[in-house]
């Protein structure tokens, strides 16, 4: 499935991105996530001040545009955000650090839960059981 991720500037992310990709897998979609990235155990949650709601952070495993796969994470209008304590505050918005989407290489950054969604091959369904 071919998608385009778009993120509006704003408070969470500094400039309009649009992005394209190839989904390999199944999307994960949930409220927010836990990685385990290099500054430790960070939450990652979806970003759409500008509408007032709150959507789902989604993961899959991906294609970029240049033909690397990775595991893509987006989100909201305004993009996602790293939660950290230690960021500068952002009126508005809670605590951490905004991106317009999340491209990592790694699987292990992941729950372990979601490693044999990550790894599936998408099929009609984005649908995952397990």
């Amino acid at each position: 499935m071919e998608i385009d991720v778009w993120v509006a500037q704003g408070k969470n992310y500094p400039r309009e991105v649009e992005k394209h990709f190839t989904l390999l897998s199944p999307v994960y979609a949930e409220e927010g996530i836990e990685l385990s990235l290099k500054q430790g155990i960070r939450e990652v949650v979806s970003v759409d001040d500008r509408l007032g709601t709150t959507n789902n952070v989604q993961v899959a495993r991906a294609c970029n545009e240049i033909g690397e796969e990775g595991f893509l994470i987006w989100g909201g209008l305004e993009g996602v955000r790293v939660l950290d304590e230690s960021a500068q505050e952002v009126t508005g918005l809670p605590r951490g650090v905004g991106h317009a989407f999340l491209w990592l290489e790694h699987i292990e950054a992941f729950p372990r839960g979601l490693w044999p969604m990550l790894r599936a091959d998408r099929q009609e369904s984005e649908e995952f059981d397990g």
